[in-house]
């Protein structure tokens, strides 16, 4: 009989120690998260693994300047993090990443898993020395850079393919580039006023451009295109003339000058005024005292 109940208190002792192993499995706390590395693409993203011998963790993790800590701590079960970009204004390598783990069951899938049985904190592990291995790959975020275009239409694309904004292009009115006096063509070019994609064409049928400039001859003035030089002939017409204006004398030796300007096209037309030569207009005798003359 005392034999069956030294028996039975053995037992008993083994139980208890069953029992209380996980709660000091979890009391002791977790190993170090290994090899904790910047990620290549975002620039504020980390990432490590798990530490070493198995099991579901969470982990806490904080980003330091030197002795101050500007974000964190924040919790995970993840074994990938993106810190707050706008606040990393140095370069990454300036700054210490600080992760520790303590064992958990986690219940659920991401993004909607909770933690319960949490264990204690392990050491911290910082960014230099901590290990090897490869982590887990985050899961895909797309990032829509700049334009994508074609003749039709135009996009933004991510680097997994993914495209955005797909839609026909919106161009703004055609644009003269020159006169090709060659085809007699005019080339113009318009741009989609969201891309900017410019599209081109090269056999636009010619518009007149005339200018406020005249051109003139001897008795007419028109307009040309500006262009082809083609001219207008709605506006050829004859000079309107002012008044002759005396620009040079003429004397006894030499001519004089004469001009005078149309005041539509502002052409100015000259022309000679002859040499001066006297003519008596009173044939009486005039004198004086001394002389006499007509």
């Amino acid at each position: 009989m005392l034999r069956k109940k030294s028996l039975l208190a053995l037992l008993l002792s083994l139980c208890m120690v069953v029992g209380i192993l996980p709660a000091t499995v979890f009391a002791a706390g977790a190993g170090m998260p290994q090899n904790i590395r910047w990620a290549e693409s975002p620039k504020s993203m980390v990432q490590w693994d798990a530490p070493s011998g198995g099991g579901q963790y969470q982990y806490e993790l904080r980003l330091k300047l030197g002795e101050t800590i500007i974000d964190g701590p924040d919790l995970t079960v993840q074994r990938y993090h993106l810190f707050n970009g706008s606040l990393m204004t140095e370069a990454r390598e300036n700054y210490t990443v600080e992760i520790r783990a303590r064992s958990c069951i986690i219940v659920g899938e991401f993004p909607n898993e909770y933690v319960t049985s949490p264990g204690e904190w392990g050491d911290w592990a910082t960014l230099e020395g901590s290990g090897g291995g490869e982590g887990p790959t985050p899961p895909h975020e797309h990032s829509f850079d700049g334009w994508k275009n074609n003749g039709t239409q135009h996009w933004k694309e991510c680097s997994c393919g993914e495209k955005s904004e797909e839609s026909p292009h919106n161009f703004g009115e055609w644009e003269l580039i020159y006169y090709d006096v060659n085809t007699k063509y005019d080339v113009c070019e318009r741009q989609c006023l969201t891309c900017g994609y410019e599209q081109i064409d090269r056999y636009r049928e010619h518009q007149h451009y005339y200018t406020d400039d005249w051109s003139s001859g001897s008795t007419t003035h028109w307009k040309v295109c500006y262009y082809c030089k083609e001219v207008n002939q709605d506006t050829v017409a004859n000079h309107t003339f002012g008044d002759w204006t005396e620009t040079k004398p003429a004397t006894t030796t030499e001519e004089g000058l004469k001009e005078r300007t149309c005041s539509v096209c502002e052409y100015t037309q000259e022309e000679t005024i002859p040499v001066h030569t006297h003519d008596v207009h009173d044939k009486a005798w005039k004198y004086d005292d001394t002389n006499h003359w007509q």
